[in-house]
């Protein structure tokens, strides 16, 4: 008999009664007393004789603690220490040898093994190895609870990282638009107000029509432009243009074209700013007149003041050079300035005090 006594403790194991061991031993006479012992500690004990029916028993039932012999008639009991081992949490293996070597017992703790016994072992030893393997699986339990409580946090903090994220994203792209708006709208505001500080002093119409039409070169590149004024009757006469296009002979028949149908419809138009992109779009704003626009964009802008139209400016170039969106912008900053300029330029000239409701 491998044990010098058989004697139950005086005072019970308080280990979990849920806790399964599993005895690996060949010997039937030690798979008893094993048993008696760890029965009376109010735990499961489950025998196997061979590797084979260790895996079985372990595929069956979970095992919580496992006191396992090395030498056994289908291999070494390490192998199933490493097997239980690699479990989560990890399963306390207590060892069994006759006479382990050091290298024995290196080797058991490489396979994963927490404690062993040399037979013959005695009550109390074996006590005391059972006691560390709860302590050591319930540790275990403890970590591994902790374990998944760590993980569902961070799938939660990540869950919330990638929402703030999101977020963030948006937040981000709203400010860069807005920026850009800003951005764009103050350059706006300076064009317009350079614009404005440069006729604000001139009150000759000959000098304000000349700088009107250097700064919309300056603004929008090479174009033909032509600025037209109400005549001495219900017509308008060209009162200033930029000649980028044709030669003098043939500006000499294309401005009078533009004064008698195109400044008509700028003054009947609703918008401020028309942007004319095809041919059909100018044969329907012109009703057909003006063959010569043909494969051009052209741009009419109306400078009102007080709802009436007191100048009109066109632009047209070849369509290969289309006016953009910038361009575009900055003609429709410059008519109402123009407008309220010539308003003063009539003032002064006339020497007339309009009442603010006129």
């Amino acid at each position: 008999m491998p044990f010098d006594s058989l004697q139950t403790p005086a005072e019970p194991h308080t280990a979990d009664r849920s806790l399964h061991v599993l005895v690996l031993d060949d010997e039937p006479d030690i798979r008893e007393v094993l048993s008696t012992l760890l029965t009376r500690q109010k735990m499961q004990v489950h025998h196997a004789e061979s590797l084979r029916a260790a895996r079985a028993l372990a595929q069956e039932r979970p095992i919580d603690i496992a006191v396992i012999d090395l030498k056994l008639p289908d291999g070494n009991g390490l192998e199933i220490a490493r097997e239980l081992s690699l479990r989560e949490p990890a399963v306390p293996c207590i060892v069994l040898a006759g006479q382990p070597t050091f290298d024995d017992l290196a080797e058991a703790m490489r396979a994963g093994a927490c404690d062993y016994l040399a037979k013959p072992f005695t009550v109390d030893q074996l006590n005391q190895c059972v006691d560390r393997a709860i302590q050591r699986r319930r540790d275990s339990r403890r970590l591994a609870g902790r374990v998944q409580r760590l993980r569902r946090v961070c799938r939660k903090l990540n869950k919330a990282r990638l929402e703030t994220t999101q977020q963030v994203d948006v937040l981000c792209n709203d400010l860069v638009s807005a920026y850009h708006e800003l951005a764009d709208r103050f350059k706006h505001v300076q064009m317009t107000s350079r614009y404005q500080a440069a006729i604000e002093p001139e009150l000759s119409l000959e000098q304000l029509l000349h700088h009107t039409l250097d700064f919309i070169l300056q603004q929008v590149g090479s174009t033909n432009a032509a600025i037209f004024l109400p005549g001495q009757e219900s017509g308008f006469t060209t009162s200033g243009y930029v000649n980028y296009t044709f030669d003098k002979d043939a500006a000499s028949i294309i401005l009078p074209q533009l004064a008698e149908h195109v400044a008509p419809q700028i003054v009947q138009q609703e918008e401020e700013l028309v942007h004319l992109r095809s041919d059909e779009e100018i044969d329907t704003f012109l009703e057909g007149e003006m063959a010569n626009l043909d494969g051009s964009h052209v741009v009419t802008l109306a400078c009102r003041h007080d709802d009436e139209t007191l100048a009109g400016i066109c632009l047209f170039r070849d369509a290969d050079q289309p006016f953009d969106v910038d361009e575009l912008e900055a003609l429709a900053g410059i008519a109402p300035i123009l407008a309220r300029q010539l308003v003063r330029v009539i003032r002064v000239h006339h020497r007339l005090d309009f009442d603010d409701d006129e």
